[in-house]
């Protein structure tokens, strides 16, 4: 038995030709070209993207908010910056609120204080409004004038009711 020798070469018009090929050759070819292109985009997609992060919230009371923070007072928020982290990781950018304590009622704040707290909220970063006031649980030392707070803390407005956390759908919510 006979086997058909396939060539390949470039004619007048540079395109790759086959000469006294077979068609199923040609899918071949065909083919395993597509095969190539897939798998490098694949690679590419794998390489390049970075895996979603979101915040979830176990669902406490208020109660329960407030035994868990090392501080609990109301404030007004009065100025608002973002402390850039590294530039490799946008994730590491904080949101920085300095805030004027009104009354503590938990722990031991100064009368001005920073409260920080990421600026993704698929990490738990909570978004404050400049002139508003909030009841603020927060986290940490406060001698250097730095508290945390964060999406789960139970952080609301003085003015919105307290209510549950709960988390639906990667998102944290408050629920009256």
């Amino acid at each position: 038995m006979m086997h058909r020798v396939l060539t390949l070469w470039l004619g007048r018009s540079g395109q790759l030709r086959l000469c006294k090929g077979d068609e199923m050759v040609r899918l071949r070819l065909l083919g395993n070209v597509a095969s190539v292109g897939v798998l490098t985009a694949a690679l590419l997609v794998g390489v390049f993207v970075s895996p979603a992060s979101a915040c979830s919230c176990a669902i406490e009371s208020e109660a329960e908010q407030y035994q868990r923070a090392d501080h609990v007072f109301t404030g007004t928020v009065r100025q608002k910056t973002v402390e850039r982290g590294h530039k490799a990781d946008p994730f590491d950018d904080l949101h920085r609120y300095a805030v004027r304590v009104h009354e503590v009622h938990k722990g031991g704040v100064l009368r001005h204080v920073n409260v920080i707290t990421t600026v993704q909220s698929a990490m738990c970063g909570i978004e404050l409004t400049k002139g508003a006031q909030y009841l603020i649980f927060a986290f940490g030392d406060s001698s250097d004038r730095r508290v945390e707070t964060n999406l789960c803390s139970g952080t609301r407005l003085v003015s919105q009711s307290p209510g549950l956390i709960r988390s639906e759908g990667g998102a944290c919510h408050v629920s009256s």
